[in-house]
């Protein structure tokens, strides 16, 4: 590995580190601070106006629905209280026809004479006047029909059981459910007939339609709106009428419309309330559509979003011209740096200005005054050094903790069989034999735990690996040096081989004397 591909890859590891982004991809952090800080002050008031626009918005939105549903439950509760208070004084007026006491003798005693008492009193109630009236109907105890106005008509077909039995207990009278009688809605007002001892001595049905007058439908568009529909139904679901006519249930349980809901009838959006009829087994629903509590709220947020536009080509305009009053001094900044890093100290910046931007112009060639002396003394210094390094009578190598090279003189590279340039930046462990090789990182992060000035490997024998693999006996001694970029360790190696020979010759004489 040459000194050139470490370069290399810690040059590809800093553009990355500065992309903040793989190479070869762009992100908003590579344009110009002139480019940049538009976008972004542009983007910063894009969200803030939107997700302004978006509250006010719906708050206005809020606020509509919020009137909307109280005034829904102002008037449903009035409109169930009117249709409560017109059921109770329907059902007392029956209350009060069926025990007059024409009814009563009839029902006890059907003659002929009787029959027509009856009739007379009935017609007074079945009026032309009446146009909410169908007919009149006198039952016996038996559930058998009596009599019927208009004389010609014939009893209703309905199951009238449940209203016979409501009204044989307190308070003897009942609202029936809603049935549908000749195409349009109708219901029964059922009240008993008693003797002196309170047993019943029949009923009397009145049958009514289930609409008003056009009067009083106009009055109930005043209430609710034009766009507004009011429904009635039973109870338990069967029937539902808008008053002229059957329609579909609500989509939705009763219970659930006890509160103010939303549901989509025939795919428009609809807002409807319920509430029971106290002493009838009806509910009363107003719906209404939507879409018109969003015209206030469209047109609000139609006029903010001009509004918005206008605020946002403003504030993008500024930033424009913000950033050419930050981007072009910081270019001149940065030119000037460059030439400084490219060994160019002759470099300054005319910028008089009385902002940071100023201030760091004048601090820029402050800077570059002391560099450039500094510059100068390093230079000397590092020549000095550098002399002495060379002029060492041992070899000398840099080592960085992580185990780089970081400085070797000729007598190192000479040592090893390797040019100065190629031990830059290599691992220290390229210099230890492979026998040792994987053992060596372990005892160099203990020494850099416990540095101290010492020889390595005291006691034992030391050896070192050139560049052709052959080995050479050295000694080492360490010097731990602690600097701004970190520890490293001086180590000074000598060359013992011409030692180890004479002792071997030493060792051979002494064993071939007598």
């Amino acid at each position: 590995m040459t000194s050139s591909e470490p370069r290399k890859k810690k040059e590809g590891r800093s553009r990355v580190g500065r992309r903040w982004q793989p190479l070869g991809r762009h992100s908003v952090f590579d344009f110009s601070i002139r480019r940049r800080l538009p976008l972004l002050i542009g983007t910063l008031l894009f969200v803030i106006i939107t997700v302004s626009t978006y509250a006010s918005y719906q708050g206005v939105k809020d606020t509509a629905f919020d009137t909307a549903r109280e005034r829904l439950a102002t008037l449903i509760t009035y409109l169930a209280t009117q249709l409560q208070q017109q059921g109770a004084a329907m059902s007392t007026r029956s209350a009060t026809l069926a025990n007059d006491s024409t009814i009563r003798t009839f029902l006890e005693s059907p003659s002929k004479p009787a029959r027509e008492a009856a009739v007379a009193i009935l017609k007074q109630m079945a009026t032309a006047q009446d146009t909410n009236n169908l007919q009149i109907e006198l039952w016996n105890a038996a559930h058998e029909p009596l009599l019927t106005i208009p004389e010609t008509a014939t009893p209703e077909a309905a199951d009238l059981n449940p209203e016979f039995q409501q009204s044989q207990a307190e308070p003897f009278k009942t609202i029936g459910t809603i049935r549908i009688v000749n195409g349009a809605p109708a219901f029964p007002v059922v009240a008993a007939a008693r003797d002196d001892s309170g047993k019943p001595l029949g009923y009397l049905v009145r049958w009514r339609k289930l609409a008003g007058t056009a009067e009083a439908r106009k009055q109930l568009t005043d209430l609710v709106g034009n766009q507004a529909v009011l429904y009635v139904g039973n109870s338990k679901g069967d029937v539902w009428t808008d008053f002229v006519k059957q329609v579909p249930k609500p989509p939705i349980d009763l219970p659930t419309l006890a509160v103010v809901s939303q549901y989509k009838r025939d795919g428009e959006s609809e807002m409807a309330l319920a509430r029971s009829v106290i002493g009838t087994p009806w509910f009363v629903v107003i719906e209404f559509p939507t879409h018109p509590l969003l015209a206030q709220a469209n047109r609000f947020l139609r006029r903010m979003i001009f509004a918005s536009l206008f605020l946002l080509a403003i504030g993008v305009g500024a930033a424009v011209l913000l950033s050419r009053n930050i981007s072009e001094p910081l270019q001149s900044l940065t030119q000037a740096a460059t030439a400084i890093a490219s060994g160019d100290y002759s470099q300054t910046v005319d910028l008089r200005r009385a902002d940071e931007l100023g201030a760091l112009a004048e601090a820029f060639n402050s800077m570059v005054v002391k560099v450039r002396g500094t510059h100068r003394e390093l230079g000397q210094k590092v020549r000095d050094r550098t002399a002495q390094l060379e002029a060492a009578a041992g070899a000398i190598l840099m080592v960085a903790d992580h185990g780089a090279i970081t400085m070797a003189n000729e007598r190192a590279a000479q040592l090893f069989g390797y040019e100065q340039d190629e031990l830059l930046g290599q691992p220290v462990e390229m210099l230890v034999p492979k026998r040792f090789g994987a053992g060596h990182p372990a005892y160099r992060e203990g020494f850099f735990q416990h540095p101290s000035t010492r020889s390595m490997g005291a006691g034992r024998d030391l050896f070192g690996r050139r560049k052709d693999g052959s080995e050479v006996p050295i000694e080492i001694g360490l010097n731990p040096i602690q600097t701004d970029e970190g520890a490293f360790v001086l180590a000074s190696i000598i060359d013992i081989t011409e030692r180890k020979r004479a002792e071997e010759r030493f060792r051979v004489v002494v064993e071939a004397s007598p």
